[in-house]
């Protein structure tokens, strides 16, 4: 008797991808119509349910081709995964593969497109709409989606406000955290897209309640969680037999339901931003330079690792294994900016995404705070208002650290040179070499 052929899993993955289009175009579902469009991440147009259907017959059909093409079972082995997390990294990896996760692969963008926005209220500048049930739903106008320890409290605290910008607690961290079953702390938002509709909607009705109906027109809500920009790093779980990735990211979801989204994102120097960070979070583990230069060191080497494995920067830098364990107040990846910035100008045009580096926002804020205002397309504010705004400061460090080592300080300039000078090219800006 032959042994049972398995399929790899490269195949399944287009199985999936076959049962998720039809699953999303199923006429029966309450909240679908047969002529509804959808807009996918990889598609470029807009497509009604009946024309996506063709995308799992096409699927099926390659999928049979290419199993005919092979005469053995060896030849339908699916590579092994590359890359081998150090042994010093296991534990942080357990921990995280417990934490209650959605199969994203199946799951996240059916989701997204079953509950597909709109069409929007036209006498409002915020993006809602009413449900099938007349609820109000919305989207925030802007994301300040990054990065971490970069200043974003207080470039939020002084965007909202402007009158026209309705403030509200900083940080869902729906898109990055809760989205893929990580929460963080909200008990009103699910996994569910429409809790996170829901949020802004109740938070626009809130505007209409204190304000009056004649300022919804104005009106805009921001989403400022500074993990939207970067954190992706749970991918690997949800497509554990691809080696190289993420195979779709935040920016592709959120450009998928809100090609117009404005995006706002600051970076600083990547050095002093992951020392910032490492105080913040290891003040509970007794923090020290000498841990910090300890925790760098096993951090680059992973990083390094990764790269001589897989051969690409991408996958690397979307590593949820890499440079965290055991020593995860250590956040390295998240200063490597390029990759990210890339991967959001796939799919959002330059125009659409303001980008502040942090040394300047302290030392010219009155003018990048205008700056703002126009890019978000609200109504100018006096100097003297703005000169008075930007003379509050918030989330300022109270206590004074230890200055990290000199030799720890050369290691870590020495490890993001080369990213910081392409992040450099990439905007036609030597000011981010740092």
């Amino acid at each position: 008797m032959k042994a049972a052929i398995e399929l790899p899993n490269q195949y399944s993955s287009l199985i999936h991808a076959s049962r998720s289009v039809t699953r999303a175009c199923d006429l029966d579902h309450k909240t679908i119509k047969p002529e509804a469009h959808f807009r996918m991440h990889f598609l470029n147009k807009r497509w009604t349910c009946k024309q996506l259907l063709v995308i799992p017959v096409l699927l099926s059909t390659l999928l049979v081709l290419r199993f005919l093409v092979y005469s053995s079972p060896d030849a339908l082995t699916a590579p092994a995964r590359s890359f081998q997390i150090p042994n010093s990294y296991q534990k942080h990896r357990n921990e995280m593969k417990q934490m209650p996760r959605r199969n994203g692969a199946e799951n996240i963008r059916p989701e997204i497109l079953t509950h597909y926005p709109g069409p929007f209220i036209t006498q409002m500048k915020n993006p809602c709409w009413l449900s099938p049930k007349d609820d109000l739903y919305c989207l925030p106008y802007f994301y300040l989606a990054g990065m971490p320890k970069c200043g974003t409290t207080d470039i939020w605290e002084k965007l909202t406000k402007h009158p026209q910008v309705w403030g509200s607690s900083k940080e869902s961290h729906w898109w990055a955290k809760v989205r893929v079953g990580r929460h963080y702390g909200n008990t009103s938002l699910t996994t569910n897209a429409t809790s996170y509709y829901q949020r802004w909607g109740k938070m626009i009705r809130k505007v209409a309640k204190q304000k009056g109906k004649e300022y919804l027109p104005h009106v805009i809500v921001g989403d400022g969680s500074a993990s939207t920009f970067w954190d992706n790093r749970f991918w690997s779980y949800d497509f554990p037999n691809l080696t190289v990735g993420p195979p779709f990211t935040t920016p592709s979801l959120i450009h998928g339901i809100q090609p117009k989204a404005k995006v706002i994102v600051a970076f600083r120097n990547p050095v002093e931003r992951l020392y910032s960070d490492y105080t913040y979070f290891a003040k509970h583990h007794d923090p020290s330079p000498q841990h910090f230069h300890n925790a760098t060191k096993v951090g680059i080497e992973a990083f390094h690792e990764c790269l001589a494995a897989v051969n690409d920067l991408r996958t690397c830098a979307y590593q949820p294994d890499v440079g965290a364990a055991g020593l995860k107040p250590v956040r390295l990846l998240v200063g490597l900016y390029t990759v990210f910035l890339e991967d959001w100008l796939k799919q959002f045009p330059r125009s659409q995404i303001f980008i502040i580096k942090t040394e300047e926002w302290s030392e010219n804020c009155p003018t990048i705070l205008s700056q703002l205002h126009k890019f978000l397309d609200l109504d100018e504010m006096s100097s003297e208002a703005r000169e008075q705004i930007c003379g509050e400061r918030y989330n300022v460090g109270k206590t004074k650290t230890v200055p990290m080592l000199p030799e720890t300080e050369q290691l870590l300039r020495n490890f993001y040179a080369p990213y910081n000078d392409r992040l450099a090219r990439l905007l036609s800006d030597e000011n981010f070499l740092w």
